[in-house]
């Protein structure tokens, strides 16, 4: 091959490059870069009202769930943006993506009136805020990224004295930052909400069934709580987080637990419940007496029937006091398990510590697990352990009859995901 030839293949593969750069192969938007020049000749004819939509901290999402899987988030995030588009903007309307597999998009929306005022803003922004939430919801699997979602807005017009790519980009950063603008406005809001929604008791427990997969048979169900449907707070990661953003985590854990072992009098006798506990719930021995088992006396339910379920939103500093905690409540037969072992810091150090009776291996470690030798291997070590300890492992997460099968073969007992059975309100088929 001459000069030549090898001079017009660097330059093709060079102009392919660009090309790539220029649209997002997997959302199939065009990315900022794409769409500078289409910008500018809108921002020429009109002023241009600059949405920002993006999911915080995606990094965290991406360390736990994998690439694969946050490019589903993105990919569901894209359509419902698209959709949005489409049905509620104008044609003018462009919708784009920040650059190549971000996590964060734009509407860039003309206006040809001065007369928006903040109200319009905030107006356009609530009802953005609102669709997504909605479509969100109604995608169950991804109503854990709710709490994640930003949006920031602010009024963009073409400014002759600045260079058009500066004042872009820095336009894209401020939209991108302006939810942090209304930060205050927004909590006080919630905060009151939230306050509404415990002081209402406007809360719903599910129960989702776990099986005895070597069996083929339910062996009990983990009460899980939903908020008011179709509200910011459906969703109890979002309920919970914000709760102990507000710290009023205990009043709302009472709230949830109270409720589970309420509405639990309908299932069947033999049936055991995992019953979430906050951390903080557990540590306070007193409370533990005076509530929990009064709220079990109160249903007459057996405590054996009962599985707690401690989730750790937090370091442990005091294992003396928690342990201590546990003891007392193991002395009234309730059963202890460990949430989301493999994550976070639901450690090797805190199972060692409280030797529970089950652990719950989280979704992270079950998702393909199927494709996965490391997973298997170490789903394996997992179960030796466990049989020498006298565990009994959860495999949560459960999404297709593969994993199923694998996780089978390995030996573990109980199941549960969506492939087994989804969460369900009493009376609403809890017993097929």
């Amino acid at each position: 091959m001459n000069d030549f030839d090898d001079f017009s293949f660097e330059e093709e593969t060079s102009f392919l490059q660009y090309q790539s750069l220029l649209n997002d192969s997997l959302t199939k938007l065009p990315t900022a870069l794409g769409i500078i020049k289409k910008i500018r000749s809108m921002s020429l004819d009109s002023n241009i009202i600059l949405l920002n939509v993006n999911i915080a901290d995606f990094n965290i999402f991406e360390d736990k769930l994998g690439w694969e899987e946050c490019d589903n988030i993105i990919k569901i995030l894209s359509g419902i943006l698209i959709d949005i588009k489409l049905n509620k903007f104008g044609k003018d309307t462009i919708l784009f993506i920040e650059n190549i597999k971000s996590s964060s998009f734009y509407f860039a929306i003309p206006y040809h009136s001065n007369s928006l005022l903040k109200d319009n803003k905030l107006k356009i922004k609530d009802k953005v805020k609102k669709l997504l939430i909605e479509q969100l919801l109604a995608a169950e699997k991804y109503n854990y990224i709710i709490s994640h979602i930003h949006i920031g807005i602010i009024f963009f017009a073409f400014d002759p004295k600045s260079r058009f790519e500066r004042l872009f980009y820095r336009n894209l950063f401020k939209a991108k930052i302006g939810d942090t603008l209304e930060t205050d406005h927004d909590n006080n809001g919630l905060f009151g909400d939230i306050k509404d929604i415990i002081k209402k008791k406007h809360i719903k427990t599910h129960f989702q069934p776990i099986y005895d997969i070597q069996n083929d048979r339910i062996f009990g169900y983990e009460a899980l709580t939903r908020g008011p449907k179709g509200s910011y707070f459906y969703s109890a990661e979002t309920l919970f987080e914000y709760a102990i953003k507000f710290g009023i985590i205990e009043k709302l854990d009472e709230l949830c637990y109270k409720n589970a072992i309420l509405n639990s009098v309908n299932l069947s006798d033999d049936m055991r419940v995992f019953l979430n506990l906050e951390l903080i719930t557990v540590l306070k021995k007193k409370n533990l007496e005076e509530k929990l088992i009064q709220a079990l006396k109160d249903a007459e339910k057996k405590y054996d029937n009962f599985i707690l379920e401690i989730t750790e939103r937090s370091v442990v500093s005091n294992f003396e006091k928690l342990r201590e905690s546990i003891n007392y409540l193991r002395e009234y037969g309730f059963k202890i398990a460990i949430d989301d072992a493999g994550v976070g810091y639901a450690s090797l150090g805190m199972i060692s510590e409280l030797s529970p009776d089950f652990i719950k291996l989280d979704i992270s470690l079950i998702k393909d697990i199927n494709k996965s030798i490391i997973k298997q291997n170490l789903i394996t070590a997992f179960y030796n352990f466990a049989i020498k300890q006298n565990i009994t492992l959860v495999a949560e997460g459960i999404e297709n009859e593969k994993d199923l099968s694998t996780i089978k073969n390995i030996g573990i007992r109980l199941g549960q995901g969506f492939f087994l059975g989804r969460p369900k309100e009493v009376g609403k088929g809890i017993r097929e």
